[in-house]
């Protein structure tokens, strides 16, 4: 039987970030943007190593993007209409997704059929056409 070329589990989390700490704004998505299965695909693109959770704390729902090597994070909160992200850590990964989401919206938000990925010996590129 042949192996696998890369491991199919996540990296363990490990000890969670302060999720008190770290950058707070506005989001321009919601968490829920991630619901949809090729929106999630393009989310992975934009932040490759994160895992999503949603961890309870404070009486409410924090949904969670933890990249456990590099230990960025990003947590988002829902207070009526209206969401918020804090981010910490070396990359701002929420700004990473909503960029890739944004720029793959803006081009008609083209189905999995559309992407092509490419693999040669300096690396790996996504990209997809209109």
């Amino acid at each position: 039987m042949g192996r696998i070329a890369r491991p199919q589990l996540p990296p363990p989390l490990g000890t969670l970030p302060d999720m008190d700490a770290g950058d707070e704004r506005p989001a321009v998505f919601a968490a829920d943007v991630l619901d949809d299965w090729t929106t999630r695909f393009v989310a992975q693109i934009a932040a490759p190593g994160a895992q999503r959770f949603i961890l309870h704390r404070k009486g409410r729902a924090e949904h969670v993007l933890l990249d456990a090597t590099s230990g960025s994070w990003a947590a988002l909160t829902q207070d009526d209409d209206t969401w918020t992200v804090r981010q910490g850590g070396g990359e701002r990964l929420w700004d990473a997704v909503e960029e890739h989401v944004a720029v793959w919206r803006s081009g008609g938000a083209p189905g999995l059929e559309r992407f092509e990925v490419t693999v040669t010996p300096l690396g790996q590129t996504i990209s997809w056409s209109m």
